[in-house]
């Protein structure tokens, strides 16, 4: 009666991979990242923080970028997620 003898472990599923790391985030960028959950506009955004509106969509595409999502209210959630916010 001959048995193949298996490694311990050996048919164990591989471990999930970690989640890829979130590229870092400047300054200005997590400044702006919490201001997304209170659902304010671009423009409202610009005038707080005395920047231009095309200011604010640049740094907000480079936030989601980052975030690898697209939509303000997603970002939020993975920021979340994450212990950004």
């Amino acid at each position: 009666m001959t048995r193949s003898a298996q490694a311990p472990g050996e048919n164990r599923p591989a471990p999930a991979p970690a989640p890829a790391p979130v590229a870092p985030l400047t300054e200005r960028e997590r400044v702006l990242l919490r201001e997304l959950p209170f659902h304010q506009s671009v423009a409202d955004i610009a005038r707080k923080h005395n920047v231009s509106p095309n200011t604010v969509k640049t740094y907000l595409r480079n936030i989601y970028q980052k975030l690898e999502d697209t939509d303000r209210a997603r970002a939020v959630t993975i920021a979340q997620e994450r212990g950004l916010l």
